[in-house]
């Protein structure tokens, strides 16, 4: 394999710039709370086409990222989601916790969506005190409409009440 085939081509873009593709879908129309938008696209291009293979995305809400689903456009290159993801986490900083929503699409379930995010270190939120460091509870309360799961670093179990 050369070097020109493992090249990749992958932008954070705003949300709006994707907009304009037929098989995009607004995170709201996905079912997420409209606090989380607009969100920056981690997209992920196909070096053929050009045209978008996989994306991931996220906000930063100052003392934490909101980190979106996302998932793969193209069945051709399956990989292209987990480029997407290792190339947000590599420009987000490590010292600000990121939140998720477990919103299954398509032949995904809530268990392997929980499966994978516990796999890579993130904890159920079930109550305000495990974020409360964090975020205000007026946005506890518009992310809480899915399940909730936080990356590390993670409030001391001590301070939960």
């Amino acid at each position: 394999m050369g070097w020109f085939e493992i090249l990749k081509e992958i932008k954070v873009e705003p949300e709006e710039n994707l907009e304009h593709l037929e098989e995009w879908v607004r995170a709201e129309e996905k079912g997420y709370p409209s606090i989380v938008h607009p969100l920056k696209i981690i997209a992920n291009y196909s070096d053929e086409t050009g045209k978008l293979d996989a994306y991931t995305s996220y906000k930063d809400f100052g003392k934490f990222y909101f980190a979106g689903n996302g998932g793969n456009v193209n069945p051709n290159n399956p990989k292209g989601y987990g480029g997407a993801i290792k190339h947000r986490n590599t420009i987000l900083d490590k010292n600000k916790p990121q939140i998720t929503l477990l919103n299954p699409k398509g032949k995904t379930t809530l268990d392997k969506m929980v499966g994978l995010v516990e796999k890579y270190g993130a904890v159920r939120i079930d109550s305000f005190s495990q974020v409360d460091d964090v975020m205000d509870e007026a946005t506890y309360k518009a992310l809480n409409i899915l399940p909730m799961y936080r990356y590390p670093p993670l409030k001391e179990k001590e301070q939960w009440s």
